[in-house]
């Protein structure tokens, strides 16, 4: 199993800093934990994907911080096409609620740049 870290809050939202804020650590865990939250409504994980959205904490000269991430196996086609669909698809803010249901046979080919299915040649 791998990974892709997708941060601590939406990128265009002001998120706690680490070494700034003195009340660091609870803001860090609440931002996580709604970011968590928003991208399990957000991207719905099939049922024949195996993936899943945690919480990793790294460590930093400043001290501990967390980050959402998205773990996913990447010799499975459609974890790692379910990854990328998620790390293309981000929210830019919290007021972003749209709900973006995956669909394996009608995401991109990296390979060709056609819709998976019919038109590609690779798939």
């Amino acid at each position: 199993m791998d990974y892709e870290t997708l941060g601590p809050a939406p990128c265009d939202e002001i998120c706690a800093a680490l070494g700034v804020d003195a009340d660091f650590d609870e803001k860090n865990i609440a931002e996580c934990r709604r970011y968590k939250e928003m991208l399990q409504k957000r991207f719905p994980i099939p049922l024949t994907c195996d993936a899943y959205f945690s919480i990793k904490g790294n460590s930093h000269d400043f001290g501990y911080y967390r980050e959402i991430v998205i773990c996913y196996y990447p010799n499975d086609e459609i974890s790692t096409a379910f990854m990328l669909h998620v790390e293309g698809n981000l929210p830019s803010t919290w007021d972003d609620e749209e709900i973006l249901t995956f669909n394996p046979e009608i995401e991109m080919c990296e390979v060709c740049d056609t819709k998976k299915g019919p038109l590609c040649k690779y798939h």
